[in-house]
């Protein structure tokens, strides 16, 4: 991708690239979106933004988490935010209502907050949640199913 790539074409790779899961086609695309759209008119910084709303609407939060502030930045060089508003105002009230709900589990479970830019306590964080769900179920139903759906309560 060069920085003559137009506009279309970098948010449909994109877009492709975020579907196909590809990192790396993923983020030059996003580094060639980053450095065309200071050089291009607003309305086709606008259009970009259009087909950027429905990744942002999908991504998850964990993987898919830089995507908002990037694509706000971008609106920078748009006529404004407009395009990405609605999206952007619910995911940040989807990840607002996870962080609460996250919070409250722990506290359920007598768990400390992991510090949040601690990588390395994710395993141990997955498998307190896990361990903890566990004892609830049991709490409540007796033992684990071993058949079934799976679920809790449904």
């Amino acid at each position: 991708m060069s920085d003559s790539t137009p506009l279309p074409q970098i948010c449909t790779e994109l877009s492709a690239a975020y579907a196909a899961r590809d990192v790396d086609p993923y983020l030059a695309a996003m580094n060639a979106l980053s450095a065309a759209a200071p050089h291009c008119e607003p309305s086709d910084v606008d259009t970009a933004l259009h087909s950027l709303a429905p990744i942002l609407r999908e991504a998850h939060l964990g993987r898919g988490g830089g995507l908002p502030a990037f694509a706000y930045d971008i609106a920078e060089h748009a006529t404004g935010p407009g395009p990405l508003l609605p999206v952007l105002v619910d995911r940040a009230i989807e990840a607002l209502t996870g962080a609460a709900a996250f919070t409250i589990a722990a506290a359920g479970l007598d768990m400390a907050l992991p510090d949040p830019e601690d990588q390395s306590a994710a395993a141990d964080t997955l498998a307190a949640f896990t361990a903890g769900g566990e004892t609830l179920h049991s709490s409540r139903h007796g033992s684990l199913p071993t058949t079934g759906h799976g679920r809790c309560c449904g």
